[in-house]
């Protein structure tokens, strides 16, 4: 499946329906057929929750796999939104095999291979993100788990924020789910917009530095970079409860740089 053809997301509720199919068992293997339909191919990254495969249409799609509770909040999550920046889910696995969502394949890597290098290469894509964050937000969700390795390439170079497994509601109980970046300060309350806009900082000061913030070690960016630096450690600093500096300050001053003629892409 062409990565362009996440564009065209469902409807909510369009492929609610679970469907049950016979396996050969639980475990999960290179050409494994899965719900009489896919087959997979192989693993993407270190475990066995995401994998690439292929769709009974022949296409190349991603199935990820969990516990059917998370799977099913991911899936109905997902299914809500329609952003040309979220990589839409187009069906839903129910089988003996596990549970699995399944979502068109985004074949230009991950932002994690941009981490360090000129702004030029990743102001963009940095910006676009933010703005999806700042949709999410306008519609009372917070993603909770955005890094480098969740925003995904397509072939056209466009960035797409995936993974909502840890999203929640603004205002819902706090759990830390999946691998959630959480501020320092982050107590027990509840969902709030400031876990999104410390975990933003956090993926800027990767892409600024070519390495994620760690208490006590993080490294100092070149002076050609020193205003969003000073904004993005403004953000690791505050508390967990605050929204200043927020993505509309973000937003500014990376708007500003992709102004600047030494760092247009």
């Amino acid at each position: 499946m062409r990565a362009a053809a996440l564009k065209q997301t469902p409807e909510p509720g369009r492929h609610r329906k679970v469907r049950t199919a016979s396996g050969e068992s639980d475990r999960l293997t290179p050409g494994r057929l899965i719900d009489k339909g896919y087959r997979l191919k192989r693993r993407l990254g270190a475990s066995d929750r995401v994998w690439l495969a292929v769709d009974p249409a022949e296409r190349l799609v991603v199935m990820k796999t969990g516990s059917r509770s998370l799977i099913e909040h991911e899936y109905r999550i997902l299914t809500g939104l329609v952003h040309p920046h979220i990589a839409s889910v187009t069906d839903w696995v129910q089988c003996d095999a596990g549970s699995f969502i399944v979502s068109g394949y985004l074949s230009g890597g991950d932002l994690v291979s941009l981490a360090g290098l000129m702004p030029r290469y990743w102001l963009k894509a940095a910006h676009t993100i933010g703005l999806v964050l700042a949709w999410l937000h306008s519609r009372g969700i917070v993603h909770r788990d955005l890094k480098a390795r969740h925003v995904m390439f397509d072939d056209s170079n466009h960035p797409w924020l995936i993974d909502f497994g840890s999203a929640a509601q603004i205002g819902s109980p706090w759990s830390i789910g999946g691998t959630t970046t959480v501020a320092p300060s982050r107590g027990n309350e509840p969902v709030m917009i400031g876990d999104d806009l410390y975990s933003y900082a956090a993926l800027l000061h990767e892409l600024l530095t070519g390495a994620p913030p760690a208490a006590g070690r993080r490294r100092r960016p070149s002076d050609d970079k020193a205003g969003l630096a000073r904004l993005v450690d403004e953000r690791l600093n505050a508390p967990a409860d605050t929204r200043q500096p927020d993505l509309a300050a973000f937003g500014a001053v990376i708007k500003s740089m992709l102004g600047e003629d030494r760092i247009q892409a």
